[in-house]
């Protein structure tokens, strides 16, 4: 018994050989859908020294191919995904993992071969994308008053949301009384519900506390 697939999806595929979709290949039908996503810059997988990046299948396929081109964001800039993976593969070698991030930054030398993402923070407060929090409007408030205080600052960058790609909280220490509510009744927890919100609305957030400013 034969049988065929109508659709793939593949995710990191810049990690796969040429023998994969060989073989994947075999068991599709000819009008299969396939759906591949392709990070440049970001392999983990070290082909043998005569393979490349990408793979020759998947370098046909990508010239062939339907492309939607994704926005980056800070988290996934290849530069910072290159320094995680150093750390990975070389500590505590830091030497050798020097002379591995600067090789693999020396190959990345055309203008239109650079994968990082330039970070632009608001400078002013004067700025459209900065919106303060004055202690005198939030210090009465309970901890779903203040909930609700935040979701209406949100709902101000929802209307600006195309213009930035990652909204930043700073809650300081004197805030920390607002990060839970959790008794008998209720189980509230500020970071959680904030995030769930941020996602209905599409918009990535990421709250910064006291505490992590100053770990060391």
């Amino acid at each position: 018994m034969r049988f065929e697939i109508l659709q793939f999806c593949f995710e990191e595929s810049q990690d796969l050989r040429d023998n994969f979709f060989q073989v994947v290949e075999k068991i599709a039908r000819p009008a299969a859908a396939w759906f591949i996503a392709y990070g440049k810059g970001q392999e983990t997988n070290n082909f043998y020294k005569d393979e490349t990046h990408p793979s020759p299948w998947l370098k046909e396929f990508l010239q062939q191919a339907d492309a939607n081109f994704l926005k980056r964001s800070f988290r996934n800039s290849t530069k910072a995904f290159l320094l995680a993976q150093t750390f990975w593969e070389k500590f505590p070698n830091l030497i050798d993992a020097k002379e591995w991030l600067k090789g693999k930054f020396s190959q990345q030398t055309s203008n239109d071969n650079q994968f990082e993402l330039d970070l632009e923070i608001p400078q002013s407060i004067d700025n459209k994308f900065v919106e303060l929090i004055k202690g005198a409007d939030v210090t009465y408030l309970s901890q779903l008053e203040f909930y609700d205080f935040l979701k209406r600052k949100i709902d101000y960058f929802y209307s600006i949301r195309g213009d930035f790609d990652v909204l930043i909280l700073y809650l300081p220490n004197s805030y920390q009384r607002f990060r839970e509510l959790k008794d008998d009744t209720t189980y509230f927890d500020l970071h959680d519900s904030l995030k769930l919100y941020c996602a209905k609305k599409n918009i990535k957030i990421q709250m910064i506390e006291d505490k992590s400013i100053h770990y060391l």
